[in-house]
């Protein structure tokens, strides 16, 4: 056996996979971009696909109204299906750790309770006053620390490192996400207010 061979193998640069997955995207893509060129060709001069187009359209107007459908507080049911989807993706697929993405959801899960408990209490203590906003600040990084020793500590010892130090990133990745959220918001009002 070429021990020189094999030890290529199982240091492959991480380079090199990211180009051969772009590659192939970029492939298929092209390929597909072609496909869709020659349909429309095809579909401007003869019109074979009218009936179809005719059915489909048909068909979405009503899972159109029925995905804007309300089921509860503002939750379409097609937010729900978009959902149900990017769950069932990474179980289904076999080059994801199933075990290790069911923990990490609902670690996500947890984090994300954390930050609503926080974020409801700093907005009850923000609208008391301004001495109240600075406690409201102090308050909810202790509340969000008291939160997360006590779901960290009702687990299992050996893994209250990884469980503690997830929520911890899950809680300030959501926060970041927020505040970009808002960021983008503001750039765009004050952008259409001068050019709109």
């Amino acid at each position: 056996m070429d021990l020189t061979t094999l030890g290529s193998g199982l240091h492959t640069p991480p380079m090199s996979n990211l180009q051969t997955f772009l590659t192939r995207i970029f492939a298929l893509a092209l390929l597909v971009t072609l496909a869709i060129l020659a349909l429309i060709v095809v579909q401007q001069i003869w019109h074979p696909l009218d009936p179809f187009i005719n059915f489909i359209n048909q068909d979405l107007d009503v899972a159109g109204s029925t995905l804007k459908s309300e089921v509860v507080g503002g939750i379409t049911l097609g937010a729900l299906a978009v959902f149900v989807i990017l769950l069932l993706i990474p179980i289904l697929t076999p080059g994801v750790n199933t075990r290790a993405f069911l923990t990490a959801f609902f670690r996500g899960i947890l984090a994300s309770s954390v930050y609503l408990a926080t974020d409801f209490f700093y907005g009850k203590m923000e609208n008391l006053g301004r001495f109240y906003l600075l406690a409201a600040m102090a308050g909810a990084i202790i509340v969000t620390f008291i939160l997360v020793e006590i779901i960290v500590l009702s687990g299992r010892r050996m893994e209250q490192k990884s469980l503690r130090t997830d929520i911890m990133a899950s809680i300030a990745s959501g926060m970041a996400f927020s505040l970009i959220v808002k960021l983008t918001s503001f750039g765009w009002e004050s952008f259409h207010r001068l050019w709109g």
